[in-house]
């Protein structure tokens, strides 16, 4: 298995309350120290939203969320009840003494280290929240690109044939594209030269750097002995422009390459 999916399932299991105490360290270790690995667990809580909205779950996956969802809305109310006490407290030093007394108890102390704890989760999952809703147009993609491929035969191709992953020698010309009015969903076809990577992320972006969509783990696909990465897109996000698709490769040990671009124009 790769290692990029070993991670995924990781944290997968570490959102659904399904690891160990020595698992469950070692990830929000990594959380709260490594940007990367945070923003991976975003995408990856988006996804387990969207199995559950759209019943992809399995039997027990179901079970953990909803238990993991009760335990966070208890949280919230605990929260919102410390907040309360602590809002109406007055800065006197004889209420500041009884208050310290009180969270030294290990009971109290307890009870605080649980509400800071679920306090991280929530921020964790409005973050997650914030940013489907912020670029709606991103989570759409994740769930086209999660597909099989045999729902993708009716998908409207446009092959990027002279572009190569390594960025060197002559740059191509740009490509051209007109897309049908009545597509659906456009299949990006990027050629590679070599498919010595274990996984790539893969960015379209609209010119000159407005950014639409962020694609880990693109599909590879063998064709008649031609390599394509296969990303997935609504046709009503390709307007009439000039855009660019920016493919990132991921070795075996971690180590990432940026790789040659393939830029094209979309008119009407």
């Amino acid at each position: 298995m790769k290692e990029t999916e070993v991670d995924q399932n990781l944290i997968r299991a570490y959102l659904l309350g399904a690891v160990t105490e020595e698992k469950r360290t070692l990830v929000e270790e990594r959380l709260f120290s490594d940007r990367d690995y945070f923003e991976k667990v975003l995408m990856v809580e988006a996804e387990l939203q969207d199995d559950f909205a759209f019943d992809a779950m399995t039997p027990d996956e179901r079970k953990q969320f909803l238990s993991r969802r009760e335990l966070v809305a208890r949280s919230e109310k605990t929260f919102a009840l410390t907040r309360a006490l602590v809002d109406r407290a007055q800065p006197s030093s004889s209420l500041i003494e009884r208050l310290r007394n009180r969270l030294n108890q290990p009971f109290q102390r307890h009870r605080l280290v649980l509400a800071f704890s679920m306090i991280a989760v929530i921020a964790i999952a409005a973050a997650g929240w914030w940013l489907m809703t912020r670029n709606p147009t991103q989570n759409e993609v994740v769930r086209l690109n999660r597909q099989s491929p045999e729902s993708a035969t009716a998908d409207y191709p446009l092959e990027f044939g002279s572009i190569r992953t390594r960025s060197t020698g002559r740059p191509a010309d740009n490509a051209e594209f007109r897309i049908p009015a009545s597509v659906q969903v456009v299949q990006l076809r990027m050629e590679l030269d070599s498919t010595s990577f274990a996984a790539y992320q893969v960015q379209l972006i609209r010119e000159p750097d407005e950014s639409i969509f962020t694609l880990d783990n693109a599909r590879l696909e063998q064709q008649a002995g031609r390599s394509f990465l296969v990303i997935r897109v609504p046709a009503r996000v390709l307007t009439s422009g000039a855009y660019r698709l920016a493919p990132t490769g991921t070795a075996a040990d971690g180590h990432r390459e940026t790789l040659r671009p393939a830029s094209f124009d979309i008119v009407d």
